[in-house]
């Protein structure tokens, strides 16, 4: 029910919006408006406020304004027939471009005080915890360790991750920290050579050595001749528990195996990828590791005595025909090196990619060092420049998967923004969705885009809008606004029938000096709405097909 109600207020919030646009711009030329409703259908309640009808309707879903004289057909509505100075159709045509641009105006404004409010009653966000402290770093040679805290960097208070990743990307030099463990507070300073630019902004976090979370359980095997292998741990096991405790880190884990080191541990362990396949529960007695430890001819950078790594940078799959696939990647290669450099997980591995045809169109070929059963191996790929489903922006693909759950949030903070601090936040917030939006309308207009797996219908949003109250108000005023965007723009698409293709009419009225003929107007729009029914029929389709898992 809950996802069914907060698809439904989500819907009806921004169509209510958007009508409401039309309604006060429309008053403002002193338009008449004969109705606005409040949901879709037959009239149950309402009252009469100077000369609008305004009611609520049968059907919970949008609403609508009706404005004297706007019918797209050109045709009089007889019970709205009003005095000529008050009919939308007589009205100049800059009058009538403002009345239709209104509602897709207010509907990519509204992020923006959304996102504000969210900000400054405290968005929920990474902590200024340290998750992961990376070995042969700049911060491990300061000596950060995993669980202190970042209270101050140059001297100004931090109170969430983007904090000190904002104050990084100022910084002109070496950096000064305050860091805290257990409640003692000391000064550390990170070298500017440290604070490497992120491809997609900020610093990144890999290249200082400090991360805002831990691995999590979910595990792989460093090699065969490994005190995990001979016990029957496979890479890509979920550890639930050790002799009956429920861990869910990886420090988590080695605590609870030292307190064990002499006789074999029972873990209880998951096996099967969630996103591919069922899991299923199996136990494995750990034994003590040898004396003289294990080997293996591949270096394998934080593994543990048992041979455990944390699976964050081990390929789960190769897709077919993939430049991955012709280079000779293999299911259960970790990735050690890209281009020399070392590679902790599949998002730094990411990063690094990114960073490597950061400014270009163009594939270059990479060296990539893996570890497989234990031995080296090099191969060269050569990525793919596309766009992926769902996404925005092209980039480079080699097509491998990770292991899903590899990495677990240490912990989450939340930092109440003031309106001086939060507005242009959520102006860039809005602007950087609006411009994402805007690439990925041109992709599916030129076909670089999957139709399939970026658009969503009622279904959709019906699905996320429940996911998103799940987590809380402040979720959901977000998905909100990110929807808002999107309603926005698509009604600005030049598509007869919805704004854009009204307000090209009445462009091609201020050229001509005289509106286009009733009878190709008439054709127009009906193009348009059997293009529109098309296009809701083929996304709802899509959307159940997804929703069922067909």
């Amino acid at each position: 029910m809950l996802t069914v109600i907060a698809g439904l207020i989500a819907i009806g919030a921004l169509v209510l919006v958007h009508e409401l646009g039309h309604f006060v711009v429309a008053r403002m030329f002193g338009i008449a408006a004969p109705v606005f409703s409040v949901g879709m259908g037959p009239r149950i309640a309402g009252f009469h406020w100077r000369g609008t009808d305004v009611r609520i309707s049968v059907l919970p879903i949008g609403g609508y304004v009706m404005l004297a004289g706007a019918d797209p057909f050109g045709e009089e509505d007889a019970e709205s027939a009003v005095p000529k100075e008050q009919s939308f159709a007589h009205k100049p045509v800059w009058q009538k471009l403002l009345v239709m641009a209104a509602g897709p105006g207010v509907n990519l404004a509204l992020p923006v005080f959304l996102f504000t409010a969210v900000l400054m009653a405290g968005r929920p966000d990474l902590s200024n915890e340290i998750g992961t402290v990376l070995p042969d770093t700049e911060a491990a040679a300061a000596g950060l360790a995993p669980g202190d805290v970042i209270v101050a960097v140059e001297g100004r208070p931090v109170e969430v991750w983007p904090d000190i990743a904002a104050a990084w990307l100022r910084a002109r030099g070496d950096v000064a920290m305050t860091v805290a463990r257990d409640g003692v507070e000391r000064q550390v300073e990170l070298p500017a050579a440290a604070l490497v630019p992120h491809p997609d902004g900020g610093v990144d976090s890999y290249a200082v050595g400090v991360l805002p979370y831990t691995w999590s359980t979910r595990v792989a095997v460093a090699g065969p001749d490994t005190p995990a292998a001979a016990a029957g741990l496979r890479t890509g096991d979920l550890v639930v528990d050790v002799d009956g405790e429920e861990v869910l880190t990886w420090a988590a884990l080695h605590a609870a195996l030292a307190q064990t080191p002499d006789i074999p541990a029972v873990l209880t362990v998951e096996r099967g990828d969630p996103r591919r396949e069922e899991a299923t529960q199996h136990t494995i007695m750990l034994a003590a590791p040898a004396p003289e430890g294990w080997s293996t001819a591949a270096p394998a950078p934080l593994a543990d005595a048992w041979g455990l790594v944390p699976v964050a940078s081990y390929v789960s799959a190769v897709s077919e025909g993939s430049p991955a696939e012709r280079a000779g990647v293999q299911v259960g290669d970790r990735i050690l090196s890209l281009d020399g450099a070392a590679v902790w997980s599949f998002d730094h591995f990411i990063t690094r990619v990114a960073r490597r045809h950061t400014g270009t169109d163009a594939a270059q070929s990479m060296r990539l060092t893996l570890s497989r059963a234990g031995e080296l191996v090099e191969v060269d790929v050569t990525p793919e420049m596309r766009v992926v489903p769902g996404e925005a922006y092209m980039r480079p693909i080699i097509g491998v998967q990770s292991y899903a759950g590899g990495a677990r949030v240490m912990s989450f903070g939340a930092k109440r923004h003031t309106l001086a601090e939060a507005f242009p936040r959520a102006l860039d917030e809005t602007g950087r969705l609006m411009h994402a939006t805007v690439a990925l309308l041109g992709n599916l207009l030129t076909g670089q885009a999957d139709v399939a797996h970026s658009v969503g219908g009622p279904v959709a949003i019906v699905q996320v809008a429940g996911e998103s109250a799940e987590r809380g108000v402040l979720a959901f005023a977000s998905l909100l606004g990110m929807l808002s965007i999107s309603l926005g723009l698509i009604n600005l698409l030049p598509i007869p029938v919805l704004d854009g293709g009204q307000i090209l009419f009445y462009l091609i009225e201020a050229v001509r000096g005289r509106p286009l003929s009733l009878e190709l107007r008439e054709k127009v729009q009906m193009a348009g709405v059997m293009m529109l029914v098309v296009m809701m029929l083929y996304v709802t389709v899509n959307d159940i097909q997804k929703w069922i898992g067909s």
